[in-house]
């Protein structure tokens, strides 16, 4: 049977993550002093004990998971005597878990996922400044309403067509379950925080094809 580990993403994050992991194993602990290290912050105690204001913080909340996945699978590692990919077949993961999968496996240290997964939150913060914005899953939507834009479409292009496919799922009925976020926020509301986000995620999309 093939075993995936699969690395949550940002919204998991709350104060007191970890701490009973690094109160049991030394290898825990020496994960996150990696990650505290990497950033010049202590960054574990805010995990430890500190304001969930600070940690929710996007530059805060998206190393600290980063941290959290680490030690366990510095954990895993040490109590099995073995390497993650003798433990699974594949590791994945939701948005910043994509980070603690690729470093999981050894294809990114944890220092350098550390300090990206910092700049990632700088970036996406300064995108949507706190108390501002909103964000929901798109679930269930036609699947023939869904289709991907063609390789030539440009930057302006990609921002239309992702905040139009948003948008939709305003409209009642759009969603076979939609989120109660729906009813709070208007057509141009969508229209405007879509197109913030999309904006940002395609600059990445195109930073990382150069």
């Amino acid at each position: 049977m093939s075993v995936v580990a699969f690395f949550p993403g940002q919204g998991s994050q709350h104060v007191g993550m970890g701490v009973a992991l690094a109160d049991a194993f030394s290898e825990a602990r020496e994960g996150f002093q990696e990650v505290d290290d990497a950033l010049s912050q202590k960054l574990s105690a805010m995990m430890r004990d500190g304001a969930e204001s600070d940690l929710t913080l996007t530059e805060n909340a998206q190393p600290a998971l980063f941290a959290v996945s680490m030690a366990v699978v510095r954990v895993l590692e040490k109590q099995s005597g073995k390497p993650m990919g003798d433990l699974f077949s594949a590791a994945a993961g939701h948005s910043l878990g994509e980070y603690s999968a690729l470093a999981s496996m050894g294809a990114l240290a944890i220092a350098d996922g550390a300090k990206l997964l910092r700049l990632r939150g700088q970036a996406m913060q300064q995108a949507v400044p706190s108390g501002e914005g909103a964000m929901a899953a798109l679930l269930g939507p036609e699947l023939d309403a869904v289709t991907l834009p063609a390789p030539e479409t440009t930057h302006a292009e990609a921002i239309d067509y992702l905040a139009t496919i948003i948008a939709a799922a305003a409209v009642p009925g759009a969603m076979k379950h939609p989120s109660p976020l729906f009813g709070r926020l208007n057509h141009d509301q969508w229209t405007q925080l879509h197109c913030r986000h999309a904006d940002l995620h395609f600059s990445f999309l195109q930073a990382g094809s150069n």
